[in-house]
């Protein structure tokens, strides 16, 4: 028999992660190893705003990773959900300009690679499945607490989405609020968000 294994210099991909107020992004490899990483406080409040900012975040980050530019295969953007929702009242935890619209095309053009979009919290579940906790199971719901809380859903080895990817969106499932005894959204009680109006 003769021993294959996957090249990691054989190919490397950008990853972007959108928060409000926020960006992270880094290159991986093939292997998931973090060849260069940086965080940025820019403005968010929506893709045209932030453009500029990010298209520098990636030249820095390709930059100081060592990859030559042309052996990226493409970008991958994480941000909160819900996607394609009408918004209806005011939400500090969503970024509503960036799921209501395509920026894909306009990305991919001012990075110079393919762009896909995706949930957050489905983009950690994929990775706990590929080199963490998770990656000896087959099915499992991966619970994302960050400014609001989400999930991603793993069954039979396959990342379930929903038609929109909002498959794992539980922060607007209503509970009872136990101060108020009235309904409340679960990401107004727990979250990174809801601990800080605590404080």
């Amino acid at each position: 028999p003769i021993d294959l294994s996957l090249n990691p210099e054989g190919g490397f991909a950008i990853g972007l992660q959108i928060d409000r107020g926020s960006v992270t992004g880094l290159v991986a490899d093939l292997e998931i190893s973090t060849r260069s990483q940086e965080r940025v406080l820019c403005n968010t409040d929506d893709p045209v705003s932030a453009l500029a900012e990010i298209t520098a975040l990636v030249d820095r980050l390709v930059q100081r990773s060592g990859v030559e530019r042309a052996r990226i295969w493409g970008a991958g953007i994480v941000l909160p959900g819900p996607f394609g929702l009408a918004v209806d009242r005011v939400d500090t935890l969503t970024l509503p300009a960036w799921t209501q619209q395509d920026f894909v095309p306009g990305y991919a053009a001012a990075l110079g690679f393919p762009v896909i979009v995706g949930n957050d919290a489905t983009a950690a579940a994929i990775g706990e499945n590929l080199d963490g906790v998770a990656r000896d199971l087959r099915s499992f719901v991966y619970l994302y607490l960050g400014e609001g809380i989400g999930g991603g859903i793993f069954v039979d080895d396959r990342p379930l989405t929903g038609a929109f990817g909002n498959a794992g969106e539980i922060g607007r499932m209503l509970v009872i609020d136990p101060e108020t005894a009235a309904p409340a959204p679960l990401e107004s009680i727990a979250s990174i968000s809801a601990l800080r109006a605590l404080l």
